[in-house]
């Protein structure tokens, strides 16, 4: 069973807190649907200190959310309001309250059983992590993994960019945010937001290098292809590589991080 992403920590977290704060003997499923709806408020500065969430985390958040967010807007599902509508629920239909204040409540059967099913989700998709759409596809024996650090090997991981020489670029559609993924054969593939690279990569004990891309790039918006230019001045600049959990600092030949990029499931 995989590991939860950071999103799927947060809402869990978020959904103890629900519990906690409605008395309630139990984490039920309602709580986590909470949880992952109030994922928006995680990108609040209040929120990020109650959480002690620190900016890669919260890159981390946005990169997972961002896709959910789209859909939701899209079907028209507005986030407040479902939150206010599963709060009545609860209201109505989870009658068992905790004696004393200050008690954890404790996760039901039916959130095992939820969360099992998300992990038949993750395992179908060979993904290292349970994500928060894969709690909203839905298997049958199991439990919750705990809480546990993250880790990705450099090789067969899905890499997305956080930061570029030091900025932080937001981007109105998570698709134009740049990718890396490496090989176990010495390729290397990659998104630049725009258009796609395939190239050849050296790992040695001397560092990393990629290679020039002979994949011909095509036209793209102005604000997209400037930072297009920059991901691939910055790829032909790495000599060096640390990878520290789930993130990955690309440096040059100075010592300078030219990229950061976080793993992502496969």
């Amino acid at each position: 069973m995989g590991t939860l992403s950071k999103s799927s920590e947060i809402a869990i977290q978020i959904a103890e807190y629900e519990a906690v704060r409605s008395r309630h003997k139990s984490i039920e499923p309602e709580h986590v649907l909470l949880g992952i709806f109030s994922l928006e408020k995680v990108f609040d500065a209040g929120a990020q200190s109650q959480f002690q969430l620190n900016p890669d985390a919260v890159d981390s958040v946005r990169i997972e959310f961002e896709p959910l967010q789209s859909f939701l807007r899209a079907k028209g599902v507005d986030p407040p309001l479902m939150r206010r509508s599963i709060r009545e629920l609860l209201r109505k239909y989870v009658s068992s309250k905790l004696e004393q204040a200050g008690t954890v409540p404790r996760p039901s059967a039916k959130i095992q059983d939820l969360c099992v099913r998300a992990a038949g989700v993750t395992d179908a998709m060979k993904s290292p992590e349970i994500r928060i759409e894969h709690f909203l596809s839905l298997r049958r024996d199991g439990a919750c993994p705990p809480l546990a650090a993250r880790s990705a090997a450099l090789r067969g991981t899905d890499w997305r960019m956080l930061e570029i020489d030091g900025e932080r670029p937001a981007f109105d559609d998570w698709r134009q945010r740049p990718t890396l993924r490496l090989d176990d054969h010495g390729k290397y593939t990659a998104s630049t937001g725009c258009n796609s690279l395939v190239g050849s990569y050296e790992l040695d004990p001397e560092g990393l290098r990629f290679l020039a891309s002979a994949t011909p790039l095509n036209g793209c918006a102005p604000s997209v292809g400037a930072l297009e230019r920059r991901f691939v001045d910055a790829l032909g600049a790495v000599r060096q590589a640390q990878l520290a959990g789930v993130t990955l600092d690309l440096l040059d030949a100075a010592g300078k991080r030219r990229l950061r990029l976080e793993a992502r499931g496969r």
